[in-house]
């Protein structure tokens, strides 16, 4: 199946909000139930939500089974360490970044909720075994002019060298 949360620019949710419900409606799709082997591909800010819904399930004993469960994730280009475009954004634009979103994918410099987020990832990844696999990939294409998540934005903490994928991110507002 495919689970999905709305995002947009003015989204007032945290990430670990929207990992909140993600993992409510994992559970409530009965996946704990029928002990099914979990696959996530997250791209950009999905990725950020997917490990931080995966450090809360392994934290959290009634929702740990959707850690153990999950086999592999593969994240497209998620901003591990920020983005700068969000950061140009909420620089030269604010009316366009209103949303608590953009907040959480500023640069990862003065990005409390990242810093914190790598850590903890960090961690997770040093006393798992080998499960859940963790794949990474990142765009070469710039859209508008702007790489939106460059390659050592999405490159961190993958279990081998990230992919190279010849697209681009593409922007609504």
């Amino acid at each position: 199946g495919v689970l999905s949360f709305p995002a947009s620019r003015s989204d007032r949710l945290s990430i670990p909000q929207v990992a909140r419900i993600l993992l409510r409606d994992l559970r409530d799709a009965g996946v704990m139930e029928d002990q099914l082997q979990l696959y996530f591909i997250a791209h950009s800010l999905g990725g950020l939500a997917v490990k931080e819904m995966m450090l809360t399930a392994r934290e959290n004993q009634g929702l740990r089974s959707i850690f153990e469960q999950t086999r592999g994730i593969f994240f497209i280009s998620t901003p591990t360490s920020g983005s700068e475009a969000a950061e140009f954004i909420s620089n030269k634009i604010p009316k366009l970044a209103t949303g608590r979103l953009m907040a959480d994918l500023k640069t990862i410099g003065e990005n409390s909720f990242l810093q914190s987020l790598q850590e903890r990832w960090d961690d997770l990844r040093r006393i798992r075994d080998k499960q859940p696999g963790i794949y990474c990939a990142y765009e070469t294409k710039s859209t508008h002019g702007l790489m939106v998540v460059p390659q050592q934005y999405a490159e961190k903490f993958c279990d081998e060298a990230p992919e190279a994928l010849k697209v681009a991110v593409l922007l609504f507002f």
